[in-house]
């Protein structure tokens, strides 16, 4: 990532909930529910962890976006 000046964002686990969902502390269900509409899906992502990876990087990608808006 170094090399290709790519940032490396840590973004925490309510910041990711609370952006897919709006709720910070959403549980699992809701979290991949919301996954599988973002990106319409027509079920949820397996194994559970690829929906929590999708999470990560729709909350990351929203984060950049609304940076360089200001």
């Amino acid at each position: 990532l170094a090399e290709e000046n790519l940032p490396v964002l840590e973004v925490s686990p309510q910041e990711v909930k609370s952006g897919v969902t709006g709720v910070g502390n959403a549980p699992k269900a809701q979290v991949q529910r919301m996954v599988t509409m973002i990106f319409g899906l027509k079920e949820p992502p397996t194994p559970d962890d690829a929906a929590d990876a999708l999470a990560i990087a729709y909350a990351g990608t929203a984060r950049v976006q609304n940076a360089q808006r200001s």
